[in-house]
């Protein structure tokens, strides 16, 4: 409970009157990063798991990822969602197919960014994985920063691919109000993640470790194009010829993977650096 007037604490203490498991935590303002750590350390169960406030989920939920868990002998288990904005869910189709990942192919995943994503609510986590691991406070991508060290740290992950995640959209969310130094976070994180992953495991992970990192720096520069962002060009541009070195060496495996939008966006930044700003702005709904 983040010291608030909206009745947030009446809700918490309703729901704790029917379950003694539920414990109640005020806290002055803090980040999202450090309220999960708190959470965290005052947790005393075997298994971890994380619902945004803003979202909701379906009630067998958990019943699931833990049944996958317990029935796969799994360290993370892993569920389908949806994106609701306006009161609008999004059309998805699920299979309910149960996948099986060992620890090389989930990292392949979670690099890949399609399957298997990094976010931290629609997921439970064996608490054994989260040995020494900690949120980064200062981070806004702060589960891009921490998912692929708990992939490291588990044997098995599963998914099921059925809906039962809500991701609650809001415009006035982190996520979708720009900022420079948001964009300077993720620029970080994913320069981290490909430094920590560079020559480790098979080669199939090191090629997809180069994918995440060129497609993030290609979304990275189009939200730094659209928003004017140029307090922080000059930051970006210090990964650019390593970005380069990534394109020449897989330029048409990497486009295989990429979507319309962010191949178009490539072409451009190839074609030619100064007036790639021009055309990326002259282009129709290029950031979807």
């Amino acid at each position: 409970n983040d010291i608030n007037t909206n009745g947030t604490k009446e809700i918490c203490e309703k729901f704790k009157n029917m379950d003694n498991r539920i414990k109640i935590i005020d806290v002055s303002s803090v980040e999202v990063g450090e309220a999960r750590n708190i959470g965290i350390k005052e947790a005393t169960g075997e298994y971890l798991g994380f619902v945004d406030s803003d979202d909701y989920i379906a009630e067998d939920m958990y019943e699931i990822l833990l049944n996958n868990l317990i029935n796969e002998n799994a360290d993370i288990a892993d569920v389908g969602f949806a994106r609701e904005e306006n009161g609008q869910l999004e059309l998805k189709s699920f299979t309910g197919e149960i996948e099986v990942f060992d620890k090389e192919s989930a990292i392949e995943e979670i690099l890949k960014d399609k399957k298997l994503l990094s976010f931290m609510w629609n997921k439970l986590f064996k608490r054994k994985v989260w040995d020494n691991i900690w949120f980064d406070s200062q981070k806004v991508f702060e589960d891009i920063d921490i998912m692929y060290k708990l992939f490291e740290n588990a044997n098995k992950v599963v998914l099921i691919d059925t809906l039962k995640y809500i991701y609650v959209q809001r415009s006035t969310s982190i996520m979708h109000t720009p900022n420079s130094l948001f964009m300077l976070d993720r620029l970080n994180v994913i320069v981290d993640r490909y430094n920590h992953f560079k020559n480790k495991y098979n080669e199939r992970i090191q090629f997809m470790n180069k994918y995440a990192f060129a497609v993030n720096m290609i979304v990275i520069y189009r939200k730094i194009v659209l928003n004017h962002f140029d307090d922080i060009y000059n930051e970006f541009m210090k990964y650019y010829n390593l970005f380069i070195e990534v394109i020449n060496e897989y330029e048409n495996e990497i486009r295989t993977i990429l979507t319309p939008n962010q191949n178009l966006v490539l072409n451009f930044m190839l074609d030619d650096l100064s007036s790639a700003p021009e055309k990326i702005r002259s282009v129709k709904d290029i950031d979807k």
